[in-house]
């Protein structure tokens, strides 16, 4: 499965904009937009890294698991 680079950046946007809005009372605003760009682009990182190997592992798990036959059935 491949992870598109919208959603890479939708995840980057979102990390980085709720560090941004946790450190502005401690450190004002331009800090805090430095300070949270590292996280952002962790977060970005990880997710474009990571979701491929979990989307597949998950689809592992979907698929009906494929039983023998039973040998009254087999002629």
């Amino acid at each position: 499965m491949k992870v598109h680079w919208q959603e890479v950046a939708m995840v980057a946007a979102v990390a980085g904009i709720f560090t941004l809005v946790a450190q502005i009372p401690q450190v004002g605003f331009w800090k805090a937009l430095w300070l949270g760009l590292p996280v952002a682009l962790l977060a970005g990182g990880a997710y474009g890294l990571l979701m491929p190997w979990i989307i597949r592992w998950a689809a592992k798990g979907a698929r009906p698991k494929e039983t023998p036959p039973d040998d009254e059935t087999r002629v």
